[in-house]
């Protein structure tokens, strides 16, 4: 991370905010950020210690209305306290952290994600269930299935399988179901920063494709000026998108959908030429009301 600190600075920016993926979660660059006068976000890996107790914090307060906001079809929830690092581990000290940390959660992810997890646990005990022992059992099982079989308490009764659930470990997994944790310097409400974080992705996608144009772009032209041309086409197309996002945002488009869906509703209006007269064809109220919060005129 460093490194990537030091580049930034090089090109320029004085002033930045990295929202990172949970590959560069680590003691060593937390402490890095603040340091180098950095802005960041970053997400706690799940199965970290720390995740375990931020989750484990946040559910007597998750479910609270005052936590509570609608974003993207769903209602998400947000949870805030703080956490100290000392001697490279973490520990939640809500009065005395000097690092900010969040729980997000998002009611319908989880709504998912729990069915998800009992109908694994019942696909399991139906396996098991009157299944002679295997003593190479777990070993056969894949990575997911042996997840699910270690929530089980499993012994051997007449050569044949008995288990029961184990209560604590499935109830953390459950605690843990449509949720994560971040840290974050940054001072934006849970919302906003919610938002933030799930535009991370859009980042990514957005970028590798214009990796991918500009490589394809460059690669298949027959000379420069081709090249040249297909150059400024996706930066002119790169800086639409911002200005749109940025609209988005400004008008609160972003609480209900992300681009590539507003793309697919605002897709089909079209203009035909009819004599020496453009005409709009048929544009529907929900239509009319996304252009209208853009800013922009309906002809």
């Amino acid at each position: 991370m460093d490194i990537i600190v030091s580049d930034l600075r090089r090109m320029g920016c004085d002033s930045f905010e990295t929202v990172m993926d949970r590959g560069f979660f680590s003691a060593g660059n937390v402490e890095l950020m603040p340091e180098r006068s950095a802005g960041f976000t970053v997400p706690v890996p799940a199965g970290n210690t720390i995740q375990k107790l931020l989750i484990s914090d946040s559910v007597m307060d998750m479910e609270s209305p005052l936590n509570t906001d609608y974003l993207g079809g769903s209602s998400v929830r947000g949870y805030e306290t703080r956490v100290v690092l000392e001697k490279g581990e973490f520990s939640i000290d809500a009065s005395g952290g000097n690092i900010r940390a969040l729980v997000f959660q998002d009611d319908a992810r989880r709504q998912i994600e729990t069915a998800t997890l009992y109908r694994r646990i019942n696909e399991m005990e139906s396996f098991l269930a009157g299944k002679e022992c295997d003593t190479f059992l777990p070993k056969r099982l894949s990575p997911r299935q042996l997840e699910t079989y270690n929530l089980l308490d499993v012994s051997e009764k007449d050569g044949r399988y008995v288990f029961q659930r184990k209560r604590k470990a499935i109830t953390a997994k459950e605690n843990g179901c449509g949720r994560f944790a971040v840290l974050t310097a940054s001072g934006l409400p849970w919302k906003d920063l919610m938002i933030e974080y799930r535009q991370r992705n859009d980042v990514e996608y957005d970028f590798s494709q214009l990796q991918s144009d500009l490589f394809m772009g460059i690669k298949g032209k027959s000379d420069r000026k081709s090249a040249e041309g297909g150059l400024l086409v996706n930066f002119l197309s790169l800086r639409l998108r911002l200005t749109l996002l940025e609209r988005m945002r400004t008008s609160g488009i972003t609480d209900e959908m992300r681009i590539p869906k507003l793309m697919k509703v605002l897709r089909k209006p079209r203009m035909t030429l009819v004599g020496n007269e453009w005409r709009l064809n048929e544009v529907t109220k929900k239509q009319r009301e996304l252009i209208g919060k853009l800013g922009l005129p309906l002809l």
